[in-house]
């Protein structure tokens, strides 16, 4: 490592010095390659095994609600044939069953389709937040000169500073993330919200 000086920055910064360009391409291919290419995969394997247990296990529950559904309605269907005074407090309570069976079938769906969002997008979050920082370091070992101001100074570190950081920031949208999809989060949080502005009212009031 050197200690260098950047061009109206302040202050010295570390950078590698390597004994000749071909270890540092092949190190920089390696960093690539376990750094994005290999988490990337692993991802999108495990997520696309998550997404098939959910959807199998989903669509297992959809299938149940759906046969006691068609059972409550054909056992109320026969009845009615059968009996010519129909009991009006039965009907009703079949017909509410039948709907919450509807409720909860929509409910699986909505959650299956926020969790495939919430899969596809941690994936999408991953590339982009790497992405920069891998690209911009393979641009420096094959042509460090496009990031060079036209006065000839050298941006190289600057650059890699701020694509390091949204490398890093990757750690903070995955919390967020999760707690954007989740109907749970965000309906505490209004609560919360409500009655801090409840609270806040009653202060200026007295």
């Amino acid at each position: 490592m050197d200690l260098v000086v950047v061009d109206g920055i302040c202050g010295q910064f570390c950078t590698e010095n390597w004994p000749n360009s071909r270890l540092r391409t092949t190190y920089t291919i390696f960093v690539f390659v376990v750094q994005l290419v290999i988490p990337l995969i692993i991802m999108f394997v495990c997520y696309c095994y998550i997404f098939a247990k959910l959807r199998k296990r989903t669509s297992k529950r959809i299938m149940y609600l759906k046969e006691r559904s068609m059972a409550v309605a054909s056992a109320y269907i026969l009845e009615n044939r059968n009996n010519d005074a129909v009991d009006c407090r039965r009907s009703l309570d079949s017909i509410a069953f039948i709907e919450s069976q509807d409720r909860l079938r929509n409910e699986l769906v909505t959650n299956a389709r926020r969790n495939t969002i919430l899969l596809v997008s941690m994936v999408v979050l991953f590339a982009v937040s790497w992405l920069p920082h891998n690209i911009v370091s393979l641009l420096m070992e094959f042509d460090e000169s496009l990031f060079e101001r036209s006065d000839g100074a050298n941006n190289t570190y600057l650059i890699n500073l701020f694509t390091h950081w949204i490398a890093m920031a990757n750690n903070v949208w995955n919390p967020i993330l999760y707690a954007l999809l989740n109907s749970l989060f965000i309906e505490l949080t209004a609560k919360t919200v409500h009655r801090l502005r409840q609270m806040i009212c009653c202060c200026f009031h007295r």
